[in-house]
């Protein structure tokens, strides 16, 4: 319990000079554990067989504690319930992430095989880029929930889409799209309902799409004074940016800071206010690494390239402790 105090008190002397020096509680803890130390020597040198036998019986009933210990054995228990809790749930967010990764690249791929070099009315391109997308990762993330549009009849419905607003098409062809239209609408409207899109938006788009047919099919307008884009690869990078893969293949230099036990120091703001943190434990494959504070009871996640990033930078740097300075530094700290 000892060892634990001082490894404690020194952590907190490290980490966070500034309080220790200026809190009351910070200087009673001193003050009681330098008693303490003295106590136990006293007793260790008169009678030590009583102190194992009182060791022994408080390791079988720990109910026996003072209260102050057991509410320290509390706490202690509360925070790795909370490490535990958070660390799970920073795993699923991780793998939700990579989830969505994987299914943004799907959805990227589906356009590259379509658009790239074709001309298109700008109402359309909105529509595939901040709409039919959206329907389109869903039936990736979700391929068996009945609930959304599956990504096969969404995958069809945008073939449609191209075929009625593509400037390759024919006149003839459009014209044998007229009636087709009012059901390709209507499952447009569905697919982007599905996705949670609010209906000011869904009914934007659709207003927009809906001048283009008009121009093109029925004839109300010049479809020459459309404005007509070539998908070329800016728009593409634009739209559809490219997936960050997974698995981080992390440079030798920063491999022994980031793992699972060291301390990393963060500069400027730190990271939630704070500027010292332990990593608690990491996950190439997801992305993910988790970073905590027990003095504060704070704990963070961040992704894996992220903190690479930073510490290539100089935003962190590994914080090194001296274990035997700091242990000659806390028993001096105690005797005075």
């Amino acid at each position: 319990v000892l060892l634990q105090l001082r490894a404690g008190l020194v952590a907190a002397w490290l980490l966070r000079p500034d309080w220790f020096s200026s809190s009351g509680c910070a200087k009673e803890l001193l003050t009681d554990l330098t008693e303490l130390l003295a106590g136990v020597e006293q007793v260790a040198a008169s009678s030590l067989p009583m102190v194992h036998r009182t060791v022994d019986t408080l390791s079988r009933h720990p109910e026996r504690l003072p209260g102050v210990w057991l509410e320290w054995h509390l706490e202690r228990a509360r925070r790795a319930q909370l490490r535990a809790d958070w660390q799970a749930s920073a795993v699923r967010e991780a793998a939700q992430a990579a989830a969505l990764r994987q299914a943004a690249a799907q959805v990227r791929a589906v356009y590259e095989q379509r658009l790239p070099g074709r001309r298109l009315p700008r109402e359309a391109l909105r529509m595939m880029g901040t709409g039919w997308s959206e329907v389109l990762t869903l039936g990736f993330l979700h391929p068996d929930d009945t609930t959304c549009m599956g990504r096969r009849e969404a995958i069809r419905l945008l073939d449609e889409l191209l075929k009625s607003v593509s400037a390759e098409t024919s006149k003839e062809e459009r014209q044998s799209l007229m009636d087709a239209l009012p059901g390709l609408m209507r499952s447009l409207r569905n697919g982007l309902e599905q996705t949670g899109m609010k209906t000011p938006q869904v009914n934007d788009l659709l207003h927009g799409l809906r001048d283009a047919h008009q121009a093109l099919v029925f004839g109300k307008s010049d479809a020459s004074r459309l404005n007509w884009e070539v998908v070329d690869a800016d728009w593409m990078s634009e739209n559809f940016p490219v997936p960050k893969t997974d698995g981080q293949v992390l440079p030798e230099s920063i491999r022994p800071a980031c793992a699972v036990g060291r301390w990393i120091r963060f500069d400027d703001a730190g990271l939630n206010g704070l500027h010292a943190f332990r990593v608690e434990f990491l996950d190439a494959e997801r992305d993910v690494v988790g970073l905590g504070n027990e003095l504060h009871v704070v704990f963070e996640s961040l992704p894996l390239s992220r903190l690479a990033q930073r510490i290539e930078a100089g935003e962190a740097a590994p914080l090194r402790i001296d274990l035997q300075s700091a242990a000659h530094f806390a028993a001096t700290l105690c005797a005075s």
